[in-house]
């Protein structure tokens, strides 16, 4: 996705190689699994499976957040908030975008 308003683009040395296509995002809020400041590695190739956290778009406002993967005869999405207290949304409301493969936390930056 491109962004008018993006932030300039950071640079991490990272395991993955470029030809599998992961991006990186920068968690904006904490929750219950990610704390703000964290780096999450998201592979867009990567089929999604059962317990996977995914980022994904709503398909009716376009706007992007984390999922858990859940299968109960089909797949749905789980909020990871724990207010919502873990509400199913069916998978056809949203776009998957990727599967997060790594997470970095307390990223340590240097001028």
């Amino acid at each position: 996705e491109n962004y008018a308003t993006a932030p300039v683009v950071k640079y991490i040395q990272t395991k993955f190689d470029d030809s599998q296509n992961i991006f990186a995002l920068e968690v904006s809020e904490t929750n219950i699994l990610f704390e703000h400041g964290s780096i999450l590695f998201v592979n867009p190739n990567l089929q999604y499976n059962n317990e996977d956290f995914v980022i994904v778009k709503k398909i009716s406002n376009l706007s992007f957040s984390i999922k858990k993967v859940i299968f109960d005869d089909e797949y749905y999405l789980q909020s990871i908030h724990q207010a919502l207290d873990k509400k199913l949304y069916n998978i056809n409301e949203y776009i998957v975008c990727g599967v997060i493969v790594s997470c970095l936390k307390n990223l340590k930056r240097t001028n």
